[in-house]
């Protein structure tokens, strides 16, 4: 009995924030469930937003960014990679055609994005191969293009944590493009909080298990 006090008492407790853009929200829903099953005391906010957060001010505890960290008192916890490929959606093929390489694209129908995004190779890449005479729909961000994608709207880049998990789309093809680095950071001032550690440890071996989902490589080893 005296055991079970004191686990319960050293038992973490609180709610930890994690700032990360919208395509990590989607893919760490899972964690929060994963936290609240081994922490019963414990919840987590995923805080979803393409603008960064200050971690030194507390705007919130641990944050997800594809930017590499140059703030002093930033700790790096983790790094793993966003693997990106291009899809299309079955009935877009099947009315289409497959293109059999990337140049091939000039011929279909792209999903592409706004100037801002365009710096990113996860993002960018796909514009050399565009015909700059053939329609095409240019969008702000990842969730917009999945749903024009799924729609049969065009042929456009996803990361492969998305793509992959909709079941009307398909690679067009095999393999990733890119390899976007991203980075797990906390601010050295929250170091000895238990709730951000628990959560920091949940979260690294989150991503550890779904390193070949996020990469897209799945001969990865």
């Amino acid at each position: 009995a005296t055991l079970n006090v004191r686990s319960m008492r050293d038992e973490p407790v609180g709610t930890v924030r994690i700032a990360c853009v919208p395509t990590a929200a989607h893919v760490l829903r899972p964690l929060a469930l994963d936290v609240a099953g081994t922490h019963p005391g414990l919840h987590v906010d995923l805080m979803s937003s393409i603008s960064g957060v200050d971690l030194a001010k507390g705007d919130a505890d641990i944050a997800v960014r594809s930017i590499p960290p140059k703030d002093p008192g930033l700790v790096i916890a983790h790094t793993f990679t966003w693997g990106s490929c291009i899809y299309a959606s079955k009935s877009y093929l099947a009315r289409s055609g497959r293109p059999a390489t990337p140049e091939d694209l000039r011929d279909h129908t792209m999903v592409r994005y706004t100037a801002p995004l365009l710096h990113a190779r996860a993002f960018g890449w796909v514009e050399q191969f565009g015909d700059p005479d053939r329609p095409a729909t240019r969008v702000e961000n990842s969730d917009s293009a999945r749903v024009i994608i799924e729609q049969g709207g065009g042929i456009g880049p996803l990361f492969c944590a998305v793509g992959d998990t909709c079941e009307s789309l398909e690679r067009v093809f095999p393999d990733p493009f890119d390899q976007m680095d991203s980075w797990v950071l906390y601010h050295e001032s929250t170091r000895g909080s238990a709730r951000v550690r628990a959560v920091l440890d949940a979260l690294i071996a989150f991503l550890k298990a779904q390193r070949h989902n996020l990469s897209g490589i799945q001969t990865d080893n």
